[in-house]
């Protein structure tokens, strides 16, 4: 081989050492990223799971807890006076 090809081959080389380790660098930066994501929706669904837990709580309160009897009372009122009106369901 000439030199000429052997400088150019080594200068090859060079650059695809250098660029290799940008290849890594932006790998580790991927890594984190990806990482740091993945928190963040962790972070988000707890909270969001969390805020329906709540709701349902809430519900199980109004309609089986200590309002659930008053609400009953309350439905079967409004039917009797729907009825007396000549309201009736679709």
């Amino acid at each position: 081989m000439s030199d000429e090809i052997i400088e150019i081959l080594r200068g090859m080389w060079g650059e695809m050492k250098a660029l290799n380790g940008r290849v890594d660098k932006t790998n580790a930066r991927l890594d984190g990223l990806r990482a740091d994501t993945a928190d963040g929706f962790a972070a988000v669904r707890a909270e969001i799971a969390g805020g329906f837990a709540m709701v349902d709580r809430r519900f199980d309160s109004l309609l089986l807890g200590a309002h659930g009897q008053d609400h009953a009372d309350l439905r079967q009122r409004i039917g009797r006076l729907e009825k007396h009106v000549g309201i009736t369901d679709p």
